[in-house]
């Protein structure tokens, strides 16, 4: 069986390790979901085999690449980890978009349109003097960039740019 903590210094460095520490550390310690049957480690350990498995030897680095950003979406804006089904859910999402086989279109539409205004909300009270508002304009606009993988969905698209959309005309 594939061991956690291997996948983990594969997918992060040492600094990345530091950051992402309280997600790491609650993918190790959680339970069971009700409605995957499988914990976060289990979905991680199943997503990593079938990344290595023979049929994706000619694609595992771009997957392993997938299912990094992935990760990295497991944390919201405070660097909280997010819920685990969102977890759960962005981990077998990498299977997603390399695929077509499977459809793990799973991620709560109002969870997602909370995380997304959260963001962008962020990002404008951090950016209150005219020089700061064109570089949050800049990162409002690199959020999409953020979520390129559900924006295959058009449902998801216009909750980004609607996020986006509302966040740029409040500055005015």
């Amino acid at each position: 069986m594939t061991n956690i903590d291997d996948i983990f210094n594969l997918l992060f460095t040492e600094e990345e390790l530091n950051k992402y520490s309280r997600l790491i550390k609650t993918i190790k310690e959680s339970p069971i979901h009700s409605k995957f049957n499988k914990s976060d480690s289990e979905a991680l350990v199943d997503v990593y085999d079938w990344i290595n498995s023979d049929d994706n030897k000619n694609i595992s680095t771009h997957l392993l690449d997938i299912l990094k950003k992935q990760l990295e979406d497991c944390v919201d804006i405070s660097d909280n980890p997010v819920c685990q089904q969102g977890r759960i859910a962005r981990i077998y999402q990498t299977l997603e978009k390399t695929d077509s086989k499977y459809d793990f279109s799973i991620i709560n539409k109002q969870a997602l349109t909370k995380e997304i205004y959260d963001k962008v909300a962020h990002i404008t009270q951090q950016n209150q003097t005219p020089q700061q508002r064109i570089i949050g304009q800049e990162l409002i606009k690199n959020i999409k960039k953020d979520y390129e993988h559900l924006t295959s969905t058009p449902e998801f698209e216009e909750i980004i740019d609607n996020a986006i959309l509302v966040s740029l005309n409040n500055w005015d």
